[in-house]
């Protein structure tokens, strides 16, 4: 009789639990959506062409070998496996499935753990996100290494949000070691290499602690990263004598049509949300604004690709216009959470046990921001204006969210506009989902 009631109780446990309920339809989401989307993203096959390399000849391709031979190797070796057995795109397109799945379900795990979220609707708004968001859910899913720099970027965030940095423990050391597998997915990941470090000297200095334990700990976190994730630098080195190298500077010709989008400051201060709003679509009126184009990218398929094309139809038109103009309200939540972050900077207030670790999730996201913007400065090719950068540090999105919810919960009427329009924008996103896979179908 027990063993009959296990699997029940069980089953009313999840239906009890909020978070673990959205965390499901985010996990039905993601396969639904596997079955019907293209493997490819606006990246083209070179993907799966660096995959092919590593599957056929058991080395790495060097940087500049293709489109996306300058990325680390770690995705394409693991993915090489899934495709020596089927040898095609869809094939290699379930480990994309695997990692998007394990990312909801830990950033649910972090969510329901997560001591400094007071506010239980806070924590089940934030899910939703993570769950039915469409560019979150499709970038997920695309033959490309940011799956696994998203999985990646979840368990970094799981792992901080449960523990201290301020330790000079093994959890710091097991950190190092997951940041430097981040930078054998991707080169983003250096934010958070350079963060830990800094938080460790600021720790270190803070204590006081000038002895040979904090001395170790700062050169044993060092030393981590730099064993896992230093392979693609060295390699780059030996090959072309730089460090650091991308896909554009080897000057191909897309990047070059891409060019002369820069128009100074205003390229960095337009926020002409209303561009969006009247024309979902990539247009001219958006390519030189970089809050447009992560604005844009962030909420829907501003720019088009793969076979889930509904911003390039004129039926499906009012979808992206309205998730634009109700999606203001969650950003601009989101940017009072970094005003607050930045008092709370000023005000000490994040040097208390765990509030560290917040912050550096917080930092981490700011930081791919300035990343973004940096690389848009250098190489001024409005493509590299994508929010899919952000999304292996998106928890520090959510938790400036958080923040926002939680001071404006007390003020009722307030608290109950923003559950509605969150609550549409939710809608919206199923709607976005099942219109594509409807037309799809038909």
């Amino acid at each position: 009789m027990s063993r009959m009631r296990a699997p029940r109780l069980i089953i009313e446990r999840i239906l009890g639990d909020p978070i673990a309920v959205v965390v499901l339809c985010g996990v039905a989401l993601r396969i639904v959506v596997f079955f019907f989307l293209d493997p490819f993203n606006n990246d083209g096959p070179d993907h799966l062409e660096y995959v092919r390399y590593v599957s056929e000849t058991r080395s790495f391709p060097p940087s500049g070998w293709n489109n996306q031979a300058y990325q680390p190797p770690l995705y394409y070796w693991i993915a090489s496996a899934f495709y020596t057995s089927m040898k095609d795109a869809k094939s290699v397109q379930v480990l994309s499935l695997f990692c998007s799945i394990a990312t909801i379900v830990v950033y649910g795990s972090a969510l329901r753990g997560a001591r400094s979220i007071h506010s239980h609707r806070a924590r089940v708004w934030c899910a939703v996100f993570l769950s039915f968001c469409p560019q979150f859910v499709m970038f997920g899913l695309y033959v490309s290494n940011d799956s696994l720099a998203i999985l990646l970027g979840s368990m970094i965030a799981l792992m901080v949000s449960r523990a201290s940095l301020e330790a000079f423990d093994e959890k710091r050391l097991a950190l190092a070691g997951l940041i430097g597998l981040g930078l054998l997915v991707k080169y983003t990941f250096i934010i958070h290499a350079v963060l830990l470090v800094i938080y460790g000297v600021i720790e270190m200095i803070s204590k006081r602690a000038f002895g040979i334990r904090g001395v170790v700990s700062i050169v044993s976190t060092s030393a981590i990263i730099s064993l896992f994730g230093n392979y693609k630098f060295y390699e780059n080195y030996m090959n072309y004598k730089n460090i650091i190298l991308c896909n554009l500077d080897f000057h191909p010709d897309w990047a070059e049509n891409q060019k002369g989008t820069y128009r100074g400051i205003d390229s960095f201060l337009d926020c002409s949300i209303h561009k969006l709003i009247i024309n979902p679509r990539f247009s001219d009126d958006t390519k030189r604004s970089l809050p447009l184009m992560l604005y844009g990218t962030l909420w829907y398929q501003h720019i088009g690709e793969s076979n889930f094309r509904g911003s390039d139809r004129s039926d499906l038109k009012w979808i992206g216009s309205a998730i634009y103009l109700l999606g203001l309200v969650p950003v601009l939540m989101i940017s009072a959470g970094v005003i607050v972050f930045f008092r709370d900077i000023g005000r000490y207030r994040y040097r208390s046990t765990g509030s560290s670790s917040i912050s550096f999730l917080i930092a981490a996201f700011l930081g791919d921001v300035f990343l973004i913007a940096a690389a848009f400065l250098r190489y001024d090719v409005w493509s590299i204006m994508q929010a899919r950068l952000l999304f292996p540090s998106i928890f520090g999105a959510v938790w400036l969210f958080r923040t926002t919810y939680q001071k404006i919960e007390s003020h009722t009427r307030l608290i109950r506009c923003v559950d509605l329009i969150l609550s549409m924008i939710t809608i919206l996103f199923i709607v976005y989902f099942v219109s594509e896979v409807v037309h799809l179908v038909l």
